[in-house]
């Protein structure tokens, strides 16, 4: 079983790997059988990353791109005013 805070190190040494590549959408801890792994959320096909650093198992995942969407207040809600 992997610990939690194996898989917090992990997810931080791929965080420091992977940052600034386009086609990282995210990189989180998630559930794995009794214990946890990592999960690398990507936009597209293409990157390659060993099945296990430091034996916490890694997933990827194809999310595609993430866009950002406006939001709108909903009507009937509490509208204050400074």
């Amino acid at each position: 079983m992997i610990s939690l805070e194996a898989a917090r190190r992990v997810r931080d040494k791929l965080v420091a790997r992977l940052q600034g590549r386009e086609d990282v959408t995210g990189v989180g801890i998630v559930r794995h059988g009794d214990g946890y792994g990592v999960q690398v959320n990507l936009s597209a096909e293409g990157m390659r990353l060993p099945p296990q650093i430091d034996g916490v198992p890694i997933r990827t995942r194809i999310i595609g791109p993430v866009v950002a969407q406006r939001v709108s207040p909903l009507s009937g809600e509490d509208q204050r005013t400074g």
